[in-house]
């Protein structure tokens, strides 16, 4: 059986390059690695998070900041997701403001904020959510809050429904 796991950390390196790879065997390997994180996800959350934590990464504050006022977006939010969700499509990562990466937990409000816009189709979120969810997937360490669990269930729910229209 193909693992999923080797075949998305190949597949980061070449930036999806040349990654197509239709085989039954990977797509059952694929919802078996979904469903092994989302395990893992669930017993490794915490109740809650130390409120006297000041957040070093600007790119998470940023997009926490966004998440909070969700209902309506201004404009100027909007083209700070899409600038964001530009980043991460090109180089597959996003930085701070001192070169080093973000919080892994960044890709996963941007992906949820990215649910939100109307300026990008279903194809193209589809796409950005998969490459969100594998992102998240090979990250090692990443410890969830309740809401942020929430968030990485309406991703997997996002990528199911529109997985289920293309395979009809």
């Amino acid at each position: 059986m193909i693992e999923y796991q080797k075949f998305i950390r190949s597949a980061f390196k070449k930036k999806y390059s040349q990654s197509t790879y239709i085989n039954q065997k990977l797509l059952n390997s694929f919802f078996d690695s979904r469903n092994k994180f989302l395990v893992k996800s669930f017993e490794k959350f915490k109740i809650k998070l130390d409120k006297s934590k000041k957040e070093k990464d600007n790119v998470l504050r940023n997009l926490k900041n966004i998440y909070k006022k969700k209902p309506n977006l201004n404009n100027l939010d909007q083209k700070k997701v899409y600038d964001y969700y530009k980043k991460f499509n090109i180089f597959l990562r996003l930085l701070k403001k001192n070169k080093k990466l973000t919080n892994p937990l960044s890709y996963l409000y941007l992906g949820f904020l990215i649910l939100k816009m109307k300026k990008i189709n279903e194809i193209q979120k589809l796409n950005f959510i998969l490459k969100v969810n594998d992102r998240l997937s090979i990250e090692k360490n990443i410890i969830f809050t309740l809401e942020e669990i929430g968030l990485l269930l309406n991703l997997y729910k996002f990528e199911n429904l529109c997985l289920k229209k293309i395979s009809k």
